[in-house]
């Protein structure tokens, strides 16, 4: 076996599989939140934040094992994890009240998002689940799991409670877009498969110039009115946007986590170095 066939078996595959590098984003975009607002890390609401996104993903690639294996093979849970994983990602979601209560830190806004681990994958009105709707399953993802949470916990964990609305938008306003573009970008992978599992997307349901049009639009609407600047990631994912399709590599379609990373946590790691 080739290093590179080693590479993809025992690190690519299993990191992907299970979205370890997706929730080692969040929480190490949680952790840099304290840098942002310079206020000292707690710890306990990092660690439980972070769990409770990687139960999230842990739930969802559990769940739809069946529709991965026939869009990505490679990187898709086996039959015989499913039940382990379902199992260990509602523990995960619970292991934060825990830790909250052992730290005397108030419970309720987390409970809030137990049920958010949940509905994006599990069916509940009929055979819908909320990834079944059209752009909603992209603004779920932005708005729900990626930067609500951010502002639960600048609002009732760190006590900034000015002017809550316009802290979102000068904040995580560029987060979501981003995070909005990634997912529409993602679906251009799933396109046959999402297709034959009834799950409507942009790119399945408007075509692929129409979905990197949309993508474009969203990127250049972050650079023109919130970033105001040319970022390395967003050079990147215009480049990235010429070329790839539904054929692409699959490797390609996990940068857009990697933009973000580079665009919105390596300021923050950054900042006390320069500004304290």
């Amino acid at each position: 076996m080739g290093t590179s066939n080693i590479f993809l078996k025992y690190i690519y595959y299993p990191a992907v599989k299970y979205r370890i590098h997706v929730s080692a984003i969040f929480f190490t975009l949680v952790w840099t939140l304290y840098n942002s607002t310079q206020t000292q890390v707690v710890w306990p609401i990092v660690w439980s934040f972070g769990l409770w996104h990687f139960a999230l993903y842990l739930f969802d690639r559990a769940y739809d094992y069946d529709k991965d294996i026939v869009t990505q093979p490679d990187e898709a849970v086996k039959p015989f994890e499913q039940k382990f994983l379902l199992y260990t990602s509602i523990t995960l979601s619970i292991v934060p009240i825990v830790i909250l209560l052992y730290n005397n830190l108030i419970v309720w806004p987390y409970l809030c998002f137990i049920p958010i681990t949940f509905l994006y994958t599990y069916p509940v009105i009929g055979e819908k689940r909320a990834k079944n709707f059209l752009i909603f399953k992209n603004f779920y993802s932005a708005f729900f799991i990626w930067t609500l949470p951010l502002l639960v916990i600048v609002v009732f964990y760190m006590k900034l409670t000015h002017d809550v609305f316009h802290y979102y938008i000068n904040n995580f306003v560029g987060l979501f877009l981003y995070t909005m573009a990634g997912e529409a970008l993602w679906d251009i992978r799933d396109v046959e498969g999402d297709k034959q599992f009834k799950v409507k997307t942009i790119p399945n349901t408007f075509g692929l110039v129409f979905t990197k049009i949309y993508i474009y639009l969203l990127i250049l609407f972050e650079f023109l009115f919130v970033s105001q600047s040319i970022s390395d990631s967003f050079l990147i994912y215009c480049l990235l946007l010429i070329f790839i399709n539904e054929k692409s590599p699959r490797w390609l379609f996990h940068l857009p986590p990697l933009l973000a990373f580079l665009k919105f946590v390596i300021p923050n790691l950054l900042y006390p170095l320069f500004f304290r």
